[in-house]
């Protein structure tokens, strides 16, 4: 026998609108949703196997949220004070009161395979040897999680978050008889447990950057000058291997500050 398959992936999208009220609920549009689905399923037999089946499901939600929130500058329409050169770094002083982007992902692939070989010892050896064989069982569940948030403080300050979790969502083990009801209860009660608990994670990580341009352009004695400072700092934390549960987790993390400074002479000279 061959093997078939299908597939299914939806998104859609909607205006919005610019006034308040839009904006307000801008997050809520239904084109920051998108989703996906795909199942595939073999099935093979042949002399030495007796069966192989494997069934394959592909399948996620990704919610997206970019906005371009209003900046606020307290000091910008002072007269006195824009007339100032001395006192652009006052009245540039500006700042963001909503995130720039948030964005959350979940995936999750399922696959279920069982197989069995033949018993074909009478036909090479001539004799029935009566041979037990078990159905070969292989399940993996695997559920992964991805987070980003971006705001910008000012226009001078930005900062990102970025995380992400894998989680295996737990089976019990042998074949799912769905003819068994009991035995099928039992199963899918303990898959929703495992479900509603978010699986059990083997890997988290995030990473966190920063960013401030220094802001020596606002001030007259030194804006032939430029710089930024910098901030990365990251995190992982792995589970120990499921046999080896008595040597503990792994946890790894780092830091780094940096500072670029740039001056242009030529900006210098002309004002002396």
């Amino acid at each position: 026998r061959g093997s078939s398959g299908s597939s299914r992936g939806g998104g859609g999208s909607a205006g919005g609108s610019s006034s308040g009220i839009g904006r307000m609920f801008g997050f809520l549009k239904p084109g920051n949703f998108t989703g996906n689905y795909s199942f595939n399923e073999t099935y093979r037999r042949d002399v030495n196997t007796e069966f192989q089946m494997n069934r394959e499901h592909h399948g996620g939600l990704t919610y997206n949220f970019s906005n371009s929130p209003h900046q606020f500058k307290p000091f910008g329409s002072i007269g006195f004070l824009k007339e100032v050169e001395f006192f652009r770094w006052l009245t540039d002083f500006n700042f963001y009161l909503g995130i720039k982007q948030f964005t959350a992902s979940s995936q999750m692939d399922r696959r279920y395979e069982t197989n069995r070989i033949r018993n074909n010892t009478e036909a090479l050896l001539g004799v029935n040897t009566g041979l037990l064989i078990n159905t070969q069982v292989l399940k993996t569940w695997n559920w992964s999680r991805n987070y980003t948030v971006k705001y910008d403080l000012t226009r001078a300050i930005s900062f990102d978050f970025n995380a992400g979790a894998q989680a295996l969502v737990g089976e019990p083990i042998g074949v799912i008889d769905r003819v068994n009801l009991d035995a099928f209860n039992a199963y899918r009660d303990t898959v929703l447990n495992n479900l509603r608990d978010a699986g059990e994670v083997t890997t988290y990580n995030h990473t966190i950057n920063g960013r401030y341009r220094l802001p020596f352009d606002k001030l007259p004695l030194v804006n032939f000058m430029s710089g930024d400072a910098t901030y990365e700092g990251t995190y992982r934390w792995d589970r120990a291997p499921f046999s080896q549960d008595t040597i503990g987790n792994t946890i790894q993390n780092s830091r780094k500050l940096s500072l670029n400074y740039q001056a242009n002479f030529l900006n210098l000279y002309n004002k002396v």
